[in-house]
Order: structure tokens, then sequence, then C-alpha cells
């Protein structure tokens, strides 16, 4: 073999090298489109597909909804409460050169609003301490309901 064989030869496999990658690419776009275009089906076909599922799901969402709910009001009107007295009390201790009845009477609700508040937080933390633990000891009973259902039917 002379150079010019190896320098053609070379270069029909630098050639050769270039088609698979170009290949590969146009293998690797083919897949990426297919796998968009089954996501597409999906959200298009999630109604069809859940039929009655949807309204399992529906169901069991509304139920955490309101679970979640309930747990956060307490934490939310003690904020609320604290919130409001601190600003009143701020407020009313502020204008009391100015208003001297009326800055009383609203350092009065501050202190009220403020009071109301601590004793919010201390029952909601009593009720936190009540309710998360019995919260996750249903949501744990009734994972394993549903495990033990799905095992006895063969679907796991």
């Amino acid at each position: 073999m002379n150079s010019m064989d190896l320098s053609k030869k070379t270069e029909d496999d630098v050639q050769e090298v270039i088609t698979e990658n170009i290949d590969g690419k146009e293998q690797k776009s083919k897949k990426a489109l297919r796998d968009l275009l089954v996501v597409i089906l999906l959200f298009a076909a999630f109604p069809i597909v859940l039929r009655g599922g949807g309204a399992i799901l529906g169901i069991v969402l509304a139920i955490m909804v309101v679970i979640a709910g309930v747990i956060m009001l307490p934490f939310s009107a003690t904020l609320g409460l604290l919130f409001a007295g601190g600003l009143e009390l701020f407020l009313g201790i502020r204008s009391f050169s100015q208003n001297g009845a009326d800055s009383i009477s609203t350092v009065g609700l501050g202190a009220l609003l403020l009071g109301l508040g601590v004793a919010a937080l201390f029952l909601s933390i009593k009720f936190y301490k009540k309710s998360i633990p019995w919260v996750i000891k249903k949501i744990k009973g009734c994972s394993d309901r549903i495990k033990a259902f799905a095992d006895k039917n063969g679907k796991i």
C-alpha cells in the first residue's frame, strides 16, 4: 500500500463515521419527537383514560383539600389576630397625642386582639399536637388498606 491508498481509506472512514453520526442524531430526534407526541396524547386523552377513576381522584383530592383547610385554619386565624392586634396597638399608641379618647379605644382593641391571638396560639398548638398525629395515622392506615387490597388482587 502506498500513502495515496492510506489517505483515500482514511477519508472514506471519516465520511462513514460522519454519516453514522448524522443517522444517530436523526434517530435521537425521531425518538424525542415520538416521546413528545406520546406526552401530548396522554394529556389530551387523560379524561378518556380515567373515566370512573376521575371521579375517585376528584373525591380523594377534595378530601385532601378539606383536611388541609382544617389544618391551616387555626394557624391562619391565630396569625390574623396577632397581626391585627399588634397593628391596632401600634396605631393607637402612635396617635395618642392627637386623639386621646379614640386612641385609648384603639389601644384597648389592639390589646384585646393581641390577647385573643396569644390565646389562639396556645389553642392551635394544642390542636396541632392532637390532630397532626391523628391525620398521619389515618393516612397511613388508608394507604395500608389500599396496598393490602392491591396485593390481594395481584396488582402490585
